[in-house]
């Protein structure tokens, strides 16, 4: 949409002057990361807690790149400058603009754990449809939106994207810059509970979505959630014109009948409405190994239909759908001569996620289990509480030893079994330097290890240590299971 704007339409939208000509021609592209420009982007000078953006514009090559929008002109560069009042304002009304003028339908998805593993997913099944444009990564806040509804493309059908939040307040701007067609709560949990002062309130934050709603106004909600009477309420009196459910709850519309792991991953029914039949059973199989990841393909399916797709011809399209890094991807690695199977989900933690990453690691049968663990953070006086309540799961689980990351993942190794060796560190840099000088101490005769904690302690950075000593062939991953039916995610 970006490319169809005049030089002075983009000035008028985002209340500007040129500085000191307007450029020629159409800009292609926009970006926040001077290192990331391509040719015919706009730089869009942020100030941020650590840089400033204006410090850059300087060195960027004028007859490379379209434009920069800035908010006080800069010296010594050649490179035309929009000079607005305040560039994040200038970003995200420009935002707005894209996506008033898109034709795509747009699908809006929030939720306590599982936004970008369903996003994905969705923007996967969506392609098999048509032109898809979907946030990349979790670029979910009031900055990543914005960049990615800027950057929908004229010929875009499925526009999907992704908002996350901190508080109360954070979604309503988001989907009223968005306007979505379709919104999407995944769950409710105790993510980011340390600023809100209950579940109620989480809950509350996430029906902000709904604020924008549009067009078709579908809300597509999760049927098994605590919260569902208040999620479904607050749909309606935002304005949502039909609500579609999904979970194994029996008054599901997209209901989840069966699940059972494959040597390729699931084999899923899920019962779906059906114009002629009234309902029907819809099987086919997801590339993704942990059985959790059941309700999202069933909340997949819901706003798919929700756009008008039909789910019968594109469900097939999920069996090449497989784990993504960080969020479940099982690698095969060589460390020192010893190999075993990484289970990757180090991108962030949750108590509900971090339940479903070790319930996922119980399946796997045959094995000698470990996992290192970092802390969860942002969970404020219940921390505490949570820590203590994966003792039982990770007794459950049959590991022989578990690697803990911080003080609150400290005590949960305190209080297994004996016969469960734990070793625990204070920082991830500090398991990091002992994987670098002695990795049997952190790897020990493991056949399979699970990584995950929340990004700011650090679980990514072990990972991606791990791998850096060289993956195996996939054939080398370890793929044996136990069928299993879990509990709603």
């Amino acid at each position: 949409m970006l490319s169809l704007l005049s030089a002075q339409e983009l000035a008028d939208i985002c209340g500007g002057l040129w500085h000191p000509a307007p450029p020629s021609g159409n800009a292609r592209g926009i970006k926040i990361d001077s290192r990331a420009l391509d040719k015919g982007n706009i730089f869009v000078a942020l100030k941020g807690a650590r840089s400033d953006g204006h410090d850059f514009v300087s060195q960027l090559d004028a007859t490379d790149i379209f434009a920069a929008i800035v908010e006080h002109a800069v010296a010594n560069t050649e490179v035309a400058q929009l000079v607005v009042p305040d560039a994040l304002i200038a970003l995200q009304t420009l935002a707005q603009n894209c996506g008033l003028r898109t034709t795509a339908t747009k699908l809006a998805i929030t939720g306590s754990v599982g936004k970008t593993g369903t996003k994905e997913m969705l923007a996967h099944l969506l392609a098999s449809a048509g032109q898809t444009h979907a946030t990349r990564g979790n670029l979910n806040n009031h900055i990543g939106m914005p960049l990615t509804l800027v950057g929908t493309p004229q010929e875009t059908d499925y526009l999907v994207v992704e908002m996350g939040m901190n508080h109360a307040g954070e979604i309503a701007a988001l989907t009223e810059m968005m306007l979505p067609h379709i919104a999407a709560i995944t769950c409710i949990s105790d993510t980011h509970s340390a600023h809100f002062s209950n579940l109620s309130d989480i809950a509350e934050a996430k029906t902000e979505i709904f604020n924008g709603l549009s067009g078709a106004a579908v809300a597509i909600l999760p049927r098994d959630d605590a919260f569902y009477g208040q999620l479904a309420g607050a749909a309606r009196l935002a304005g949502a014109r039909s609500i579609l459910t999904f979970g194994y709850h029996e008054d599901s519309d997209f209901r989840v009948v069966s699940c059972h792991p494959t040597s390729s991953g699931l084999s899923l029914e899920v019962e779906i409405p059906d114009a002629s039949e009234g309902r029907k059973i819809l099987s086919f199989a997801l590339g993704m190994n942990a059985v959790h990841w059941a309700i999202s393909a069933a909340c997949v399916l819901a706003m798919a239909s929700a756009a008008g797709v039909d789910v019968e011809a594109s469900a097939p399209h999920l069996t090449s759908f497989q784990d993504l890094p960080g969020r479940g991807l099982s690698i095969g690695l060589d460390v020192a001569g010893h190999h075993f199977t990484l289970i990757d989900d180090s991108y962030n933690a949750s108590p509900s996620s971090m339940t479903a990453a070790i319930t996922h690691l119980a399946t796997q049968s045959g094995d000698i289990k470990s996992a290192i663990l970092s802390d969860m953070l942002e969970l404020g006086d219940g921390g505490h509480d949570a820590h203590i309540a994966l003792v039982t799961p990770l007794m459950q689980a049959g590991i022989s030893r578990l690697i803990t990351v911080g003080e609150m993942m400290a005590e949960v190794g305190e209080r297994l079994a004996p016969h469960i060796e734990v070793k625990s560190f204070q920082t991830a840099d500090d398991v990091i330097c002992q994987i670098i000088s002695a990795p049997e101490q952190i790897i020990g005769n493991s056949t399979i290890m699970l990584v995950k904690g929340s990004h700011g302690s650090g679980a990514h950075l072990i990972a991606t240590q791990l791998m850096a000593f060289g993956a195996l062939p996939p054939s080398s991953i370890s793929s044996s299971h136990e069928g299993v039916t879990p509990d709603a995610a």
